[in-house]
């Protein structure tokens, strides 16, 4: 069994890992952005770390796809 089968991966990300994914330099910048309620995605406490649950980045990112996608098929019939 490997750390890539769904069985084994864990239903949340890391902070850290999720920031990376949005452009944020470092944790603080993150942290800084939640406490000002401009973090883009909710996260929550587990176990005394900061975390978000992995449906919901993915369900963020699906968005932005098809936001993206709608533009470029606005641009290509304009």
């Amino acid at each position: 069994m490997t750390q890539s089968d769904a069985s084994t991966q864990l239903p949340y990300m890391e902070l850290e890992e999720v920031a990376a994914l949005l452009g944020y330099v470092n944790r603080r910048a993150a942290v800084r952005a939640i406490k000002q309620n401009k973090f883009e995605i909710p996260t929550y406490e587990l176990a005394g770390r900061r975390v978000c649950n992995v449906a919901v980045v993915k369900k963020y990112f699906d968005e932005k796809t098809d936001e993206g996608t709608l533009e470029i098929d606005l641009q290509e019939t304009a």
